[in-house]
C-alpha cells in the first residue's frame, strides 16, 4: 500500500478549510452583533475566538499534523545520519505542546498571573507566556534555521512571521493602540480577532507545506510501519513513500 502526499495540494485544502471556518465565524458574529441573534450554540460552535469547538479542533489538528511530520523528518535524519536530529525532535515536541495548549488553553490560564507579576494594566490582554516562549525559541533555534536550505529557510521564516503576527503582534497593537475596541463585545473586535486567528492558520499551513517539501527532498524514499499481533501471529506492513 502506497500513500502519496502532495505538499501543494495539502496546503490548498487546509487553507480552504481555514477560510471557510473564518467566514462561518464572521457570519455568526454578524448575526449576533448586527441581527441580534444571541445565545446560539451554532454561533459558538464556529466562533474562531472560542475554545473547544470546531475551529479549535482544526487548529489543534494543524499543530498535531506538524508534530507528526516533524517527527518523521527527525527519524529520517537519524537514519541517514543527518544534522540537527535533536532539533527536529525538539520541534516535534514543541508542536505537540502547542497542540495541548490549543485544546486545553494552558497559556490562557497562566497569562493572568504573569500579567499581575509584570504589573500590566488589568485591561491589557498581553500574551506574555507566548511572547517569552517565542524569544527563547528563536535564540535556541537560530543556528538551526540559518543552516536550512535557502528555500526551506524562507518558508520557515515566512510561516513563522505569519503565525507570530497573528498570535502576538496584532494583539500587542490592539491592546496598546485600540484599548476601547480590542477585546470588547462588538463586531469590529471580533473581526480583528478573526484576522489574528486566520494569520495563525495560514502560518501553520505554510509551515506544513514547508516541512512536507523538506521531507520529500530527503535521501530516503520509504518509511515502513509494521503492526504485529503476537497472540494471533498476524503481521501487517505499511509503506509510506514520497517522491521528489
Amino acid at each position: 500500500m502506497n500513500c502519496r502526499i502532495y505538499p501543494g495540494q495539502s496546503a490548498k485544502i487546509l487553507t480552504f478549510i481555514a477560510l471557510l471556518l473564518c467566514v462561518a465565524s464572521l457570519t455568526g458574529q454578524f448575526g449576533r452583533y448586527v441581527l441580534g441573534i444571541d445565545n446560539s450554540k451554532l454561533i459558538t460552535l464556529f466562533n474562531v475566538n472560542a475554545e473547544r469547538n470546531i475551529p479549535s479542533l482544526y487548529a489543534g489538528f494543524q499543530l498535531l499534523l506538524s508534530s507528526f511530520i516533524l517527527s518523521a523528518v527527525a527519524v529520517v535524519k537519524r537514519q541517514t545520519k543527518g544534522s540537527y536530529v535533536k532539533h527536529w525532535y525538539g520541534l516535534s515536541i514543541v508542536f505537540l505542546y502547542l497542540t495541548l495548549d490549543e485544546w486545553f488553553a494552558i497559556h490562557e490560564t497562566l497569562n493572568p498571573a504573569l500579567n499581575d507579576l509584570a504589573k500590566i494594566l488589568p485591561s491589557a490582554r498581553l500574551d506574555i507566556f507566548n511572547l517569552v516562549f517565542v524569544i527563547v525559541f528563536v535564540v535556541v533555534y537560530l543556528k538551526f534555521l540559518l543552516n536550512l536550505s535557502p528555500r526551506i529557510k524562507s518558508l520557515f521564516i515566512l510561516s513563522g512571521s505569519l503565525y507570530v503576527m497573528g498570535a502576538i503582534a496584532l494583539e500587542i497593537i490592539g491592546v496598546h493602540y485600540f484599548p476601547h475596541i480590542y477585546n470588547q463585545p462588538r463586531l469590529v473586535s471580533q473581526i480583528l480577532s478573526t484576522v489574528e486567528e486566520l494569520l495563525e492558520m495560514l502560518g501553520l499551513n505554510l509551515f506544513i507545506y514547508a516541512i512536507l517539501s523538506h521531507l520529500a527532498s530527503l535521501p530516503i524514499r520509504t518509511l515502513s510501519i509494521e503492526v504485529v499481533d503476537e497472540s494471533l501471529s498476524i503481521k501487517k506492513g505499511l509503506e509510506i513513500s514520497h517522491y521528489q
